[in-house]
């Protein structure tokens, strides 16, 4: 088997985190269709690292009418977490926990984030 390198968006360390700053970086929808506005759906996802990947992620799927979720592992650089609770005061549909977890990646403390979330 080739051994293959992965490919990382980093994250630059002068990154503006405005709400501005955000919203220009990428395109969020706001539309939300008729079929979609009686089913919202909660997305959670454990996160420990790489924001600008996050962001693009979110901006792909995000619908205003959806509630996304992130619980941060407590190894997430401090710089890391700051951009994660920025990004949640832009939306209010975007939550962040304000609690974080020793979380393994053999599923210890699991339980915990999904309780939180």
């Amino acid at each position: 088997m080739a051994n293959y390198k992965k490919i990382g968006i980093p994250d630059p360390p002068n990154l503006e985190m405005t709400c501005q700053a955000i919203k220009a970086r990428q395109t969020f929808s706001n539309v939300i269709y008729p079929e979609e506005a009686h089913f919202p759906i909660a997305f959670v996802k454990v996160v420990y690292t790489n924001y600008l990947t996050l962001e693009f992620e979110l901006a792909t799927n995000f619908n205003p009418n959806n509630i996304y979720m992130f619980v941060m592992d407590k190894k997430a650089p401090k710089m890391f977490q700051y951009r994660m609770r920025q990004l949640s005061n832009c939306f209010v549909n975007v939550l962040v926990s304000e609690k974080t977890f020793d979380l393994k990646s053999s599923g210890y403390n699991i339980f915990w984030h999904n309780i939180t979330a």
